[in-house]
Protein backbone atom coordinates (compact mmCIF):
# COMPACT_ATOMS: atom_id res chain seq x y z
CA UNK A 1 0.00 0.00 0.00
CA UNK A 2 1.46 3.14 -0.92
CA UNK A 3 2.07 5.27 2.24
CA UNK A 4 2.26 9.07 2.49
CA UNK A 5 5.27 9.89 1.92
CA UNK A 6 5.92 7.75 -0.98
CA UNK A 7 2.19 9.31 -2.46
CA UNK A 8 4.05 13.50 -1.61
CA UNK A 9 7.54 12.04 -3.92
CA UNK A 10 5.68 10.95 -6.55
CA UNK A 11 3.47 13.70 -7.15
CA UNK A 12 6.48 16.12 -6.68
CA UNK A 13 8.28 13.88 -9.79
CA UNK A 14 5.35 13.91 -11.96
CA UNK A 15 4.92 17.64 -11.30
CA UNK A 16 9.01 17.75 -12.36
CA UNK A 17 8.41 15.64 -14.81
CA UNK A 18 6.09 18.21 -16.88
CA UNK A 19 8.36 21.33 -16.11
CA UNK A 20 5.08 22.92 -14.98
CA UNK A 21 4.81 24.64 -11.47
CA UNK A 22 1.89 22.87 -9.93
CA UNK A 23 -0.47 26.31 -9.94
CA UNK A 24 0.02 25.90 -14.09
CA UNK A 25 -1.42 22.24 -14.59
CA UNK A 26 -4.93 23.34 -13.96
CA UNK A 27 -4.77 25.26 -17.17
CA UNK A 28 -3.63 22.51 -19.31
CA UNK A 29 -5.97 22.13 -22.07
CA UNK A 30 -7.61 18.49 -21.10
CA UNK A 31 -10.76 16.27 -21.78
CA UNK A 32 -10.32 14.13 -18.98
CA UNK A 33 -13.44 14.03 -16.14
CA UNK A 34 -13.29 13.97 -12.42
CA UNK A 35 -16.17 13.05 -10.40
CA UNK A 36 -16.22 13.44 -6.50
CA UNK A 37 -18.49 11.57 -4.22
CA UNK A 38 -19.20 12.75 -0.49
CA UNK A 39 -19.93 10.23 1.86
CA UNK A 40 -22.20 12.34 4.52
CA UNK A 41 -21.68 11.25 8.00
CA UNK A 42 -18.78 10.19 10.38
CA UNK A 43 -17.20 7.04 8.60
CA UNK A 44 -15.13 4.44 10.93
CA UNK A 45 -11.92 4.90 8.85
CA UNK A 46 -10.34 2.27 11.05
CA UNK A 47 -13.00 0.23 10.45
CA UNK A 48 -12.62 0.42 6.87
CA UNK A 49 -9.37 0.63 6.39
CA UNK A 50 -7.46 -1.66 9.64
CA UNK A 51 -4.17 -1.45 10.49
CA UNK A 52 -4.03 -5.45 11.44
CA UNK A 53 -0.48 -5.63 11.26
CA UNK A 54 0.00 -2.71 13.61
CA UNK A 55 0.77 -4.06 17.15
CA UNK A 56 -0.74 -1.34 18.91
CA UNK A 57 -4.26 -2.20 16.60
CA UNK A 58 -5.89 -4.75 18.94
CA UNK A 59 -4.79 -3.08 22.27
CA UNK A 60 -6.71 0.22 21.55
CA UNK A 61 -9.25 -0.97 19.22
CA UNK A 62 -10.57 -3.71 21.69
CA UNK A 63 -13.86 -5.61 20.79
CA UNK A 64 -14.10 -3.19 17.56
CA UNK A 65 -10.63 -4.22 16.45
CA UNK A 66 -11.24 -6.40 12.81
CA UNK A 67 -10.18 -10.19 12.36
CA UNK A 68 -6.76 -10.73 10.83
CA UNK A 69 -6.33 -11.98 7.02
CA UNK A 70 -8.05 -15.30 6.34
CA UNK A 71 -10.11 -15.78 9.65
CA UNK A 72 -13.87 -15.65 10.06
CA UNK A 73 -15.07 -12.26 8.68
CA UNK A 74 -11.23 -11.21 8.50
CA UNK A 75 -10.26 -8.14 6.73
CA UNK A 76 -9.17 -8.58 2.79
CA UNK A 77 -5.38 -8.02 3.30
CA UNK A 78 -3.89 -5.14 0.96
CA UNK A 79 -0.57 -5.54 2.52
CA UNK A 80 1.38 -6.40 5.81
CA UNK A 81 -0.32 -3.72 7.71
CA UNK A 82 -3.69 -2.49 6.13
CA UNK A 83 -6.89 -4.54 5.47
CA UNK A 84 -10.28 -3.27 4.44
CA UNK A 85 -13.38 -4.19 6.44
CA UNK A 86 -14.83 -7.93 4.86
CA UNK A 87 -17.92 -5.82 3.60
CA UNK A 88 -15.82 -3.65 1.05
CA UNK A 89 -15.12 -6.56 -1.46
CA UNK A 90 -16.00 -4.43 -4.18
CA UNK A 91 -13.54 -1.50 -3.69
CA UNK A 92 -10.75 -4.69 -3.20
CA UNK A 93 -11.44 -5.69 -6.38
CA UNK A 94 -10.54 -1.95 -7.71
CA UNK A 95 -7.12 -1.97 -5.43
CA UNK A 96 -6.31 -5.47 -6.44
CA UNK A 97 -6.44 -3.96 -10.29
CA UNK A 98 -4.72 -0.65 -9.81
CA UNK A 99 -8.10 1.44 -10.10
CA UNK A 100 -8.24 2.69 -6.54
CA UNK A 101 -5.84 4.64 -4.22
CA UNK A 102 -6.64 5.08 -0.24
CA UNK A 103 -5.32 7.16 1.61
CA UNK A 104 -5.56 6.80 5.24
CA UNK A 105 -5.14 9.22 8.51
CA UNK A 106 -5.33 11.96 6.13
CA UNK A 107 -7.63 15.02 8.03
CA UNK A 108 -8.40 18.68 8.14
CA UNK A 109 -7.10 20.46 11.40
CA UNK A 110 -10.66 20.47 12.63
CA UNK A 111 -10.68 18.07 16.05
CA UNK A 112 -14.28 18.76 17.78
CA UNK A 113 -16.85 16.57 17.54
CA UNK A 114 -19.65 17.98 15.20
CA UNK A 115 -20.50 16.57 11.92
CA UNK A 116 -21.66 19.43 10.42
CA UNK A 117 -18.66 21.68 11.30
CA UNK A 118 -16.41 18.68 10.48
CA UNK A 119 -18.23 18.66 6.77
CA UNK A 120 -17.86 22.40 6.48
CA UNK A 121 -13.94 22.37 6.67
CA UNK A 122 -13.99 19.51 4.40
CA UNK A 123 -15.83 21.37 1.64
CA UNK A 124 -14.43 25.32 2.06
CA UNK A 125 -11.39 23.97 2.08
CA UNK A 126 -10.31 26.46 4.61
CA UNK A 127 -8.85 25.78 8.03
CA UNK A 128 -11.79 27.15 10.17
CA UNK A 129 -15.44 26.55 10.32
CA UNK A 130 -17.32 28.71 8.36
CA UNK A 131 -14.26 30.53 7.59
CA UNK A 132 -14.91 30.63 3.40
CA UNK A 133 -18.34 31.34 1.69
CA UNK A 134 -17.48 28.98 -1.51
CA UNK A 135 -16.15 25.49 -1.76
CA UNK A 136 -12.58 24.54 -2.91
CA UNK A 137 -13.92 22.59 -5.61
CA UNK A 138 -15.75 25.83 -6.75
CA UNK A 139 -12.56 27.85 -6.66
CA UNK A 140 -10.52 24.91 -8.75
CA UNK A 141 -12.80 25.36 -11.71
CA UNK A 142 -11.93 29.07 -12.42
CA UNK A 143 -8.79 27.93 -14.98
CA UNK A 144 -11.16 25.31 -16.27
CA UNK A 145 -12.83 25.99 -20.09
CA UNK A 146 -16.45 26.38 -20.66
CA UNK A 147 -18.40 23.51 -21.47
CA UNK A 148 -22.78 23.21 -21.43
CA UNK A 149 -23.80 26.59 -20.56
CA UNK A 150 -20.76 27.78 -19.45
CA UNK A 151 -21.18 26.09 -16.86
CA UNK A 152 -18.19 23.54 -16.01
CA UNK A 153 -19.45 21.22 -13.34
CA UNK A 154 -22.96 20.06 -12.28
CA UNK A 155 -24.08 18.89 -8.55
CA UNK A 156 -26.71 15.75 -8.75
CA UNK A 157 -28.48 16.35 -6.10
CA UNK A 158 -31.33 18.88 -4.94
CA UNK A 159 -29.43 21.43 -3.57
CA UNK A 160 -25.55 22.44 -4.81
CA UNK A 161 -23.23 21.15 -2.07
CA UNK A 162 -21.31 23.94 -0.49
CA UNK A 163 -18.19 21.80 -2.13
CA UNK A 164 -19.58 23.82 -5.38
CA UNK A 165 -20.84 27.27 -4.35
CA UNK A 166 -18.95 30.21 -5.14
CA UNK A 167 -18.32 32.58 -7.83
CA UNK A 168 -18.31 30.22 -10.94
CA UNK A 169 -21.27 29.60 -12.46
CA UNK A 170 -22.51 25.79 -11.88
CA UNK A 171 -25.85 23.46 -12.60
CA UNK A 172 -27.36 20.63 -10.67
CA UNK A 173 -29.75 18.30 -11.46
CA UNK A 174 -32.13 15.95 -9.33
CA UNK A 175 -34.29 13.18 -10.61
CA UNK A 176 -37.76 14.33 -9.31
CA UNK A 177 -40.37 11.98 -7.66
CA UNK A 178 -43.38 13.52 -9.58
CA UNK A 179 -44.35 12.77 -13.25
CA UNK A 180 -42.49 14.72 -15.74
CA UNK A 181 -44.22 17.60 -17.55
CA UNK A 182 -45.79 16.65 -21.02
CA UNK A 183 -45.13 18.94 -23.86
CA UNK A 184 -47.98 20.94 -23.47
CA UNK A 185 -46.93 22.29 -20.21
CA UNK A 186 -43.85 23.21 -21.34
CA UNK A 187 -44.63 25.15 -24.27
CA UNK A 188 -46.61 27.15 -21.90
CA UNK A 189 -44.22 27.17 -19.63
CA UNK A 190 -41.40 29.06 -22.34
CA UNK A 191 -44.08 30.93 -23.36
CA UNK A 192 -44.36 32.60 -20.24
CA UNK A 193 -41.43 33.04 -19.31
CA UNK A 194 -40.38 34.31 -22.64
CA UNK A 195 -39.66 38.16 -22.40
CA UNK A 196 -37.53 37.26 -18.80
CA UNK A 197 -33.92 36.74 -19.63
CA UNK A 198 -32.77 34.77 -16.34
CA UNK A 199 -35.68 32.64 -15.89
CA UNK A 200 -36.01 32.05 -19.75
CA UNK A 201 -32.10 31.00 -20.01
CA UNK A 202 -32.84 28.87 -16.51
CA UNK A 203 -35.83 27.15 -18.20
CA UNK A 204 -33.49 26.00 -21.29
CA UNK A 205 -30.82 25.10 -19.13
CA UNK A 206 -32.96 22.82 -16.67
CA UNK A 207 -34.69 21.43 -20.18
CA UNK A 208 -31.66 20.38 -21.59
CA UNK A 209 -30.14 18.99 -18.98
CA UNK A 210 -32.64 16.55 -18.60
CA UNK A 211 -32.69 15.32 -21.85
CA UNK A 212 -29.26 14.38 -21.62
CA UNK A 213 -30.33 12.66 -18.05
CA UNK A 214 -33.07 10.98 -20.15
CA UNK A 215 -31.03 9.73 -22.77
CA UNK A 216 -30.58 6.29 -23.60
CA UNK A 217 -34.00 4.98 -21.65
CA UNK A 218 -34.88 7.58 -19.47
CA UNK A 219 -34.35 8.24 -15.83
CA UNK A 220 -38.36 8.42 -15.05
CA UNK A 221 -38.81 6.92 -11.62
CA UNK A 222 -34.90 6.80 -10.87
CA UNK A 223 -35.70 8.26 -7.53
CA UNK A 224 -37.76 5.93 -6.42
CA UNK A 225 -36.49 2.66 -4.16
CA UNK A 226 -33.89 2.35 -1.44
CA UNK A 227 -31.01 4.39 -0.85
CA UNK A 228 -28.89 2.15 -3.66
CA UNK A 229 -31.49 2.41 -6.46
CA UNK A 230 -31.35 6.35 -6.10
CA UNK A 231 -27.70 6.53 -6.22
CA UNK A 232 -27.33 3.93 -9.10
CA UNK A 233 -29.56 6.64 -11.09
CA UNK A 234 -27.23 9.61 -9.81
CA UNK A 235 -24.63 8.13 -11.41
CA UNK A 236 -26.13 6.56 -14.91
CA UNK A 237 -27.42 10.11 -14.62
CA UNK A 238 -23.52 11.47 -13.81
CA UNK A 239 -22.25 9.47 -16.88
CA UNK A 240 -24.28 11.21 -19.15
CA UNK A 241 -23.74 14.66 -17.97
CA UNK A 242 -20.26 13.73 -18.46
CA UNK A 243 -19.89 11.90 -21.98
CA UNK A 244 -22.22 14.50 -23.50
CA UNK A 245 -19.92 16.34 -26.21
CA UNK A 246 -20.49 19.95 -24.58
CA UNK A 247 -21.02 18.77 -21.13
CA UNK A 248 -19.87 19.87 -18.17
CA UNK A 249 -16.13 18.03 -16.91
CA UNK A 250 -16.73 17.78 -13.03
CA UNK A 251 -19.55 16.23 -11.44
CA UNK A 252 -20.41 15.90 -7.56
CA UNK A 253 -22.89 12.81 -5.76
CA UNK A 254 -23.79 12.84 -2.16
CA UNK A 255 -24.74 9.19 -0.71
CA UNK A 256 -26.15 9.77 3.19
CA UNK A 257 -26.29 7.49 6.05
CA UNK A 258 -22.73 7.13 6.82
CA UNK A 259 -22.65 8.06 10.42
CA UNK A 260 -21.53 4.17 11.10
CA UNK A 261 -20.43 4.67 14.27
CA UNK A 262 -24.43 5.21 15.73
CA UNK A 263 -24.87 1.51 14.81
Amino acid sequence: MLNRRDFLQRASLALVATGLPPMLLAKADTDARLVVIVLRGAMDGMAMLAPYGDGNYRKLRGELALAKPGGEEGVLKLDGLFGLHPSMENVFKMYSAGHALLLHAVASPYRARSHFDGQDILENGGATVHGQDDGWLNRALAPMGGSLGNERAIALSQMTPLLLRGDQSVSSWSDSRLPHADDDTLQRIQAMYANDEFFSRRLAQAMESQQIADANGGMQGGNRGGAGARFKTQMQAAARFLKAPAGPRVAVLESGGWDTHAN
